[in-house]
This record gives C-alpha cells, sequence and structure tokens, in this order.
C-alpha cells in the first residue's frame, strides 16, 4: 500500500507544539480529515489536506512495531473452516440469554462475515443467532488484536461482542468491544483471578454511527493492555495480573441476557452484525511500546503528531512554505502507523 501526502501548515509563532489527529477510514482505503477529531495549542493556526492512493488493498504491517502473524479478511463465500468454528448450541442459556446458536445464522459473502439475530423461536428459546470462535484452531499470547466491525441496528436486549478467552477455561477474558440496547456505549473489559474470585477492570465511551465501519483493537503486552477505537486509545489497564494465557477469538450476537436484560416488543429484526476483518498483529523484536521516542531526539519548538493508522509517510518529506514565508522541513519521524501516533519533528 502506497500514499501520496499533500500538507499545507500555516503557524502563528508560539511556544507550544500542536497535535493533530484525523483519521477516518471508508471501505478499505484510509483518509485523514479533521472530522476525526483534532488538538490545537493556542498561538496556531494549521490547514492541512491529505490524499492517499492505494496501490494495493491488503494489509500492510506496522513498520518497525509490528507485524502481522494471522487474519481473516473474509473475502470467500463461506466461512474459513480452517480458522473458525461456527457455533451451535440450543442447550446453554448462560447469561440468561435468549437466543440459540446456529451455524445458519452466519455467513460470508461481500468481503464482510455477517451474524443475522432474528425473532425465530427454535426449541425453547425465543431467538436465533450466531457466533463463531477460533477454538484451538487458533489462540493467541500477546499481540495487537484489531476488528472491523458494523454494529446492529440495536434495541431493547441486543448485545454484540467481540472478545478472546482461552478455549478451556474461565477467567481470563478480554472484552475488546460488548455493546448492549442502544449501541452508542462501548464497553471493554479485562476479566481475571478464577472463576471462585474473579476480578474485573472495565471502562466505556460514546461512539457515534455505530452501524457505520469502525475498528475496535487491543494491544495486550507484559503487565500491559490497551484498548483502542478507529485508532484512539480509549482505556488502559496495567499490572501483574494481565494474564499470559493464550487466548481464541469470539464474535458473536446475543439477544437478551442479564445485562441488556431481555428483548423488548420493540427491538426491530432482524438484527445484523457485519465484521470486515480481523487482524493479529505481534510486536517485532526490540520495537518500542507506546510514548517511547528514539534516543538523541531533539524536538524543536514546533513539533506535529499525526495519527495515520494504516499509512506511511516519507521519513524525511519535504513540506511546503509557510503562508509566513518560513519553511518548515521534516527533520526527523519515528513512530508506528498502524498502532501509535506517527511522530514529526519539523522545523522553521
Amino acid at each position: 500500500m502506497n500514499c501520496v501526502f499533500s500538507s499545507a501548515i500555516t503557524y502563528s509563532p508560539g511556544r507550544m507544539p500542536f497535535i493533530v489527529r484525523g483519521a477516518r477510514q471508508v471501505g478499505k482505503t484510509y483518509f485523514l480529515s479533521p472530522k476525526g477529531g483534532f488538538q490545537m495549542k493556542p498561538y496556531m493556526n494549521i490547514t492541512f489536506a491529505f490524499a492517499c492512493f492505494f496501490l494495493s488493498l491488503n494489509p500492510v504491517p506496522a513498520s518497525g512495531q509490528w507485524s502481522l502473524a494471522w487474519q481473516d479478511e473474509f473475502d470467500g463465500t463461506s466461512l474459513d473452516a480452517a480458522k473458525w468454528t461456527a457455533v451451535n448450541n440450543c442447550g446453554d442459556k448462560r447469561n440468561n440469554e435468549q437466543q440459540c446458536y446456529m451455524a445458519s445464522a452466519v455467513s460470508v459473502g461481500n468481503g464482510a462475515l455477517t451474524i443475522t439475530g432474528t425473532n425465530q423461536a427454535q426449541g425453547a428459546f425465543s431467538y436465533t443467532s450466531g457466533a463463531v470462535k477460533t477454538g484451538a484452531k487458533f489462540t493467541v499470547a500477546y499481540g495487537r488484536i484489531e476488528f472491523r466491525a458494523q454494529m446492529p441496528a440495536g434495541g431493547q436486549g441486543v448485545w454484540p461482542a467481540l472478545w478472546l478467552y482461552p478455549p478451556n477455561q474461565w477467567p481470563p477474558e478480554i472484552d475488546v468491544l460488548e455493546a448492549i440496547n442502544t449501541m452508542s456505549t462501548i464497553y471493554m473489559t479485562y476479566h481475571w483471578g478464577t472463576s471462585s474470585d474473579h476480578k474485573s477492570d472495565g471502562g466505556n465511551t460514546g461512539i457515534t454511527n455505530p452501524s457505520d465501519w469502525h475498528s475496535y483493537s487491543v494491544e495486550w503486552e507484559t503487565n500491559e493492555i490497551r484498548w483502542y477505537i478507529d485508532g484512539s486509545l480509549k482505556k488502559t489497564h496495567t499490572g501483574s495480573d494481565v494474564t499470559n494465557i493464550p487466548m481464541q477469538l469470539y464474535i458473536n450476537l446475543a439477544l437478551g441476557g442479564a445485562w441488556p436484560g431481555s428483548v423488548g416488543p420493540s427491538t426491530v429484526f432482524p438484527q445484523v452484525m457485519k465484521v470486515d476483518y480481523v487482524r493479529v498483529y505481534q510486536r517485532n523484536t526490540g520495537a518500542r511500546r507506546p510514548g517511547a521516542q528514539p534516543k538523541g531526539m531533539v524536538r524543536s519548538r514546533f513539533a506535529a503528531a499525526y495519527d495515520l493508522r494504516g499509512c506511511r509517510l516519507p521519513a524525511h518529506a519535504q513540506q511546503p512554505a509557510a503562508s509566513s514565508g518560513a519553511g518548515i522541513r521534516i527533520v526527523k519521524s519515528w513512530g508506528d502507523c498502524m498502532a501509535n501516533p506517527y511522530h514529526l519533528a519539523i522545523r522553521e
């Protein structure tokens, strides 16, 4: 994947650096725009425009930080049985859920995994839905795990989840995403301990347009787990309680349960959850963890951090002159396009 960038930067002299974050993803193409949100320190004005032209839509491992270790792009016409198992389970009422999981509720086509929940009764269950798991076919201990997904329309009792847990025990568990009812809040949780002495640490964040495509990911490392939505860090858990037990990947759309409550009469069916891809990365040996800067790097008084999310920027590209007439030049760059903000030190 190759990107071509153009930009214009203007500023008013000041002592503080500015930070811009603004990645937006459409389909499998990434664009940078201020719609992603930005932060700016006082006394600085910035205008910018970027264009990415992609010669390939294949995933690009994060240079210097993470290498792609496992993936499913769901580009076929059926679930890849070498990677996943579709759950058939009408006998388990865990969490007081109301759905029967059926393999027929899971499909692959048009570049996505689709799980469909219906209000068609199946045995003692009032609803049907789907779930897939990697089980013993694939487990991961430490790494960056990323899902790109669309949440269902939502309604009382709707409960999608993207999560990890060991095939043969619980806890631990890492919930990359859970959403209930309206889908407007994303919950991120780590569970550890034992079944009789269970502990958890959770957080949540609001999200706009949950039925649009968004990326949901965790970076799981020794003594630390970090949660991201669309590349923006949302939660961090640190401590010696962070597990190193290998976990399977699990995707499901539950209906009803102790947490969201029973499915309500106004909930509209079918409910459809889609996953564009699942990608697992392993950190490269010797790569810096988030927040680390290269040794010997001296920041100029004007510095920027761009969250590029999946694009590469030439390390020493020349910037056009600012409107004030002062030239701005990139003198150093570091970071990780896929996982962390890409930092640029620029000088008048």
